[in-house]
């Protein structure tokens, strides 16, 4: 069910960099993982890609040329600036300690009027419903179990859409949409 899940999300990430790039301009997948995006880009037509990751993690299946460059280190501090039309982070920003910080370096890679395409669980009116209910003693335990379900101990941040706007307007993107 997550592959599915990842592909429809990838595809639908695809379909809107198509009519913003011409596959040719310089893409960076921040938070690649193991390159699933990065190879999936490529298998579409985009050939102008590069990755970023954390030091020590293994991105061999892209570094096969699929990936023309492939930075590692914790800050960003690798990743060249003005460089990337488009910077992509699928299901990534929930997970840094900094969302401002990762932020103002998307700013400082891309070229003016680029783009950031990013996927991040949305914190729905039921989620802060149930989070409401964690306060309520005889009702507690349920919202436990279904937090629990729903939140990964790996996501630091949780956010809802005027949370994400505040976010891009305080690193300087002009357009959001």
């Amino acid at each position: 069910e997550i592959q599915s899940e990842n592909e429809k999300k990838f595809m639908t990430a695809i379909d809107f960099l198509k009519t913003k790039s011409d596959n040719q301009g310089k893409i960076i997948d921040i938070g690649t993982g193991e390159g699933a995006f990065i190879e999936v880009l490529h298998e579409n037509g985009f050939n102008n890609l590069s990755a970023h990751e954390i030091e020590g993690a293994d991105l061999s299946k892209i570094n096969n040329g699929i990936a023309k460059s492939i930075y590692q280190d914790y800050e960003y501090r690798t990743i060249p600036s003005n460089e990337f039309e488009i910077v992509t982070l699928l299901d990534f920003a929930e997970h840094v300690i900094s969302p401002q910080y990762l932020m103002k370096t998307c700013s400082r890679i891309l070229k003016k009027d680029g783009l950031v395409y990013f996927h991040t669980p949305i914190v729905t009116k039921m989620e802060r419903v149930f989070h409401f209910l964690l306060k309520v003693p005889i009702i507690k335990r349920i919202a436990v179990y279904w937090q629990m379900g729903i939140t990964s101990i790996f996501h630091l941040e949780n956010y809802t859409k005027k949370s994400i706007e505040m976010i891009l307007k305080n690193a300087g993107f002009q357009s959001i949409d």
